[in-house]
């Protein structure tokens, strides 16, 4: 059995402490759904949405004004309940109606003046003037099959805002592949909104996004990681969100629960909240804030966990952990926006409180351990075994048969790490030829210069 799913059904989830202190909208949201998992990937799923709809709003993070998008991928086996993630598009269904509405009277308007725009230059009028311009069409939800170029075209269209949701990722990567744009540029610039510039073949212009407010929300399978992030030192991968999973085989009961509300009509309910909600921080400044108390816990916090990556000299998760301090400052601006959702009009300025700054640590942390196992699972690079993996490999004795206990032993001594993740690195050595395994719980090291191709995985392991 690939150990890959194995590892999968061992990821922690976020702590009842998150739930229990959600602002009513978002519990409302999460009471849908009845296990961990399930709320789990509602709740981050819902972040990524209403980040997306609120990202007019802004705060000050390391001297950068940032807004509240966040990239997330959701990955398990396939039917395992990744579905469930649908859901959370439904909260924006009443901003994207509007959209279609507004788009339909701009068209009626834009027809009746192109007829009378014809009617007078054929009679070759001089005050005919020029052409009407075709109206552009506003979105708030971009399709994953869509070219570089016309993203660029759809931010434009849209006040340089979107949201990417797409539940088979491979609808991106199918994209990617086609496509020679520089989509991985994009997403890395829009994450931390970096001005997006295309100039167009044939054309005497320059099309400039100024701070590009994008939000990304994708799930797939472990092998479809690789074809989106194809290294996880390309500065890609550190900009996710990852949340991976797995459960036990089994059938589930198809039959219609009497006591369940329609999820589709309950989540549209919702959007019309969401609408107002967009509506409102549209309409003024509204400026997000820490205090200086949760500053401090945040910077105690990420200084803790950044040391224990520095002495492996592991940039990757490093850049990881850096990233997921933003990630912390933008979760909590969602959650703030929805705990002050019914004085926004008194209220220009929000600051956090604790309880949400309190539940963006919480779910962060636990986002780190799947960060983790998800730089476990990529490609090594030619280079060779690299942090914690390879600070393992080398703590093992030399030419002697070792047991499980020794390695979990080992693995807290050097890095603190749980049973379950030295499972994980030693899984990936044995896949890699670093190790043997001789019996149950026994295993012998394989001398690195008697393995061929070091550092490079097969496709079997991916």
């Amino acid at each position: 059995m690939n150990y890959q799913f194995e590892a999968l059904k061992t990821t922690p989830t976020f702590p009842k402490t998150v739930y229990n202190n959600l602002p009513p909208f978002l519990k409302q949201v999460t009471n849908e759904f009845s296990s961990d998992r399930q709320k789990d990937i509602i709740l981050l799923s819902s972040l990524v949405v209403l980040g997306g709809c609120f990202s007019k709003l802004k705060g000050l993070y390391d001297n950068n004004w940032i807004h509240p998008n966040l990239f997330a991928f959701i990955i398990g086996p396939p039917a395992i309940g990744k579905g469930d993630m649908k859901n959370s598009k439904l909260l924006g269904k009443t901003i994207e109606d509007e959209y279609l509405r507004l788009h339909e009277i701009i068209k009626k308007t834009y027809r009746r003046d192109l007829s009378n725009w014809m009617k007078m230059d054929k009679k070759g009028l001089e005050d005919a003037g020029l052409e009407p311009d075709k109206p552009k069409l506003s979105a708030l939800f971009i399709p994953g099959n869509t070219s570089s170029a016309a993203l660029y075209s759809r931010l434009l269209q849209s006040h340089n805002t979107g949201i990417m949701f797409e539940t088979e990722a491979d609808v991106l990567t199918e994209t990617i592949k086609q496509d020679w744009g520089g989509w991985s540029n994009i997403m890395r610039k829009a994450f931390h909104h970096e001005t997006l510039s295309i100039s167009r073949k044939g054309e005497d212009l320059l099309y400039n996004i100024n701070k590009p407010r994008l939000s990304i929300l994708l799930s797939g399978t472990p092998d479809q990681v690789p074809k989106l992030i194809t290294s996880a030192s390309n500065g890609l991968m550190s900009r996710f969100c990852f949340y991976l999973f797995n459960t036990e085989i089994e059938w589930r009961d198809p039959r219609p629960d009497p006591n369940k509300q329609d999820q589709e009509l309950f989540f549209t309910h919702l959007s019309q909240k969401v609408f107002e909600i967009k509506t409102t921080l549209d309409s003024d400044l509204y400026l997000f804030q820490l205090t200086n108390e949760q500053y401090d816990l945040l910077n105690i916090y990420f200084k803790s966990v950044l040391s224990d990556v520095a002495k492996f000299d592991d940039n990757e998760a490093a850049a990881t952990i850096k990233r997921l301090g933003l990630i912390t400052f933008r979760i909590a601006m969602v959650l703030t926006v929805l705990r002050n959702m019914d004085k926004l009009d008194i209220n220009r300025s929000l600051i956090c409180n604790n309880d949400d700054f309190n539940i963006a640590i919480e779910m962060v942390k636990i986002l780190l351990e799947h960060a983790k196992l998800m730089l476990e699972m990529m490609p090594q690079t030619e280079t060779g075994l690299k942090g914690i993996t390879n600070a393992l490999y080398d703590a093992l004795p030399n030419d002697i048969e070792f047991t499980t206990e020794m390695v979990n032993e080992l693995g807290h001594a050097i890095a603190k790490i749980q049973p379950r993740q030295v499972f994980n690195h030693m899984q990936k050595l044995r896949s890699l030829g670093y190790i043997k395994h001789l019996k149950q719980g026994r295993y012998t090291k394989v001398d690195k210069f008697l393995i061929g191709n070091v550092g490079k995985v097969s496709n079997s392991y991916i």
